[in-house]
């Protein structure tokens, strides 16, 4: 019996895994059979380890209360919310994991989980992903084709966004770095890691996504000298400054960065629309469907916006469906903007809290890789709107990890890390 409860131990782990493989590419029949596949695994290594016999209080928990929170809001505002959309359902859906991941957090899980196996999942994935890429660039690029842009075809068609991929990929170099900073891991091990890493790179390079090379500079430049600090080998302060020139100038000599600065961002349009429809009502918000409908009329009617971002998503096929361009699917694209309009002030005070809370985690040499984590996922959310590109899995998923990873390596006779 005592075999049989091991086993199961590992099995929300496994589940776990097959999640975060997936987390890259579009949402697919296989990412809803990996969620199911974790409940159900969930439930029964919670049952027959009785998880419940080690739960204690700890105050690093109310980040979880304040996950199943803020995902409770779209139902309950949906209550007083006179339009019902099909985005209703989609949003219930993606904000999901924040409810999952708030009741898990609270009640406990598995002392199975180890970072290690997140970070080497997620960089195999990353560089499965960019030899495939590079292969089908090379390969139409023989077909007379541009290679970067064969390059991020491949990417947005096979695989996902820029903005859904280049967080992943930051995401997994972060967890690579705890390996190779981990003293407990040998050469090899780090070695393949740190191969990885490098492998990891190009998808984030050649994508051209802003926020992504943004989050790629700010996470290089804070693990240097992270490591430097810590080892205090003062000596490497030089290259630590090269690496940052060096991306600093790489970024301002891209083609999209130079275009953020030489022509008008329809962002900010967007942002100016969002902030005016929530000064008319910034106590209580409008809810999920009527937010979205207010929203995108007020758009269609802004002359600017209509001759420039509404006119390039008419000619892009991913907003178009039976021949009929998604007007709904336009958003504020700032998960802030987005959620105050949707719930008005406590929407966005719980907002914050889910979405700088890790940065307060007592999680001991794990802080630093979760708050790089939470960092990565914020500077995306000052450029998309939660649940649109912009995946709360990825940071809910985050925080229950390091958590119970943390607890469970200091405490071992209490594995659910209450």
């Amino acid at each position: 019996m005592d075999k049989l409860k091991h086993i199961i131990s590992y099995l929300p782990l496994l589940s776990i895994l097959l999640i975060m493989s997936l987390l890259p590419f579009h949402y697919s029949a296989l990412q809803r059979f990996a969620m199911y596949s974790l409940a159900v695994t969930y439930v029964l290594d919670y049952c027959v380890n009785t998880r419940w016999r080690q739960w204690r209080w700890n105050n690093t928990k109310l980040i979880f209360i304040a996950f199943a929170l803020f995902s409770a809001l779209t139902p309950i505002w949906q209550l007083f919310d006179p339009v019902r959309t099909p985005l209703y359902q989609t949003t219930m859906e993606v904000f999901s994991p924040f409810f999952f991941v708030g009741i898990a957090g609270f009640l406990g899980m598995t002392d199975k989980i180890r970072m290690e196996y997140v970070a080497w999942t997620m960089l195999s994935v990353c560089t499965a992903i960019s030899v495939y890429l590079i292969y089908q660039a090379t390969l139409g690029m023989t077909q007379g084709y541009e290679w970067i842009a064969t390059y991020n075809w491949y990417r947005l068609v096979k695989i996902n966004t820029h903005m859904v991929v280049n967080l992943y990929c930051n995401m997994a170099l972060i967890l690579g770095a705890l390996v190779v900073f981990d003293t407990s891991h040998g050469r090899f091990a780090k070695g393949v890691t740190i191969a990885m890493m490098i492998m990891t790179l190009p998808v984030i390079l050649v994508s051209g996504g802003r926020a992504g090379m943004i989050s790629l500079v700010v996470v290089l430049m804070v693990l240097s000298l992270y490591y430097i600090f810590r080892t205090r080998r003062w000596s490497l302060l030089t290259i630590a400054a090269v690496i940052g020139i060096g991306m600093s100038l790489f970024m301002v000599h891209n083609p999209r960065m130079r275009e953020a600065v030489e022509t008008t961002n329809p962002r900010i349009g967007l942002w100016q629309e969002c902030w005016s429809m929530i000064a008319e009502r910034p106590v209580i918000g409008y809810g999920v469907c009527s937010a979205r409908e207010k929203f995108v009329r007020r758009v269609m009617n802004n002359e600017s916006l209509r001759n420039t971002y509404v006119a390039e998503i008419e000619q892009d096929e991913s907003y178009r469906m039976n021949g009929t361009t998604r007007y709904d699917l336009i958003h504020p694209h700032n998960a802030f903007l987005e959620t105050w309009s949707r719930f008005g002030i406590i929407g966005l005070i719980l907002c914050l809290c889910c979405l700088t809370g890790p940065f307060f985690l007592r999680i001991g040499r794990y802080r630093v890789y979760l708050v790089l984590c939470t960092l990565a996922f914020l500077i995306q959310a000052m450029f998309e709107s939660l649940g649109s590109d912009l995946q709360p899995l990825f940071l809910a998923s985050m925080v229950l990890l390091f958590f119970y990873d943390h607890f469970s390596c200091i405490a071992p006779s209490a594995p659910t890390g209450a």
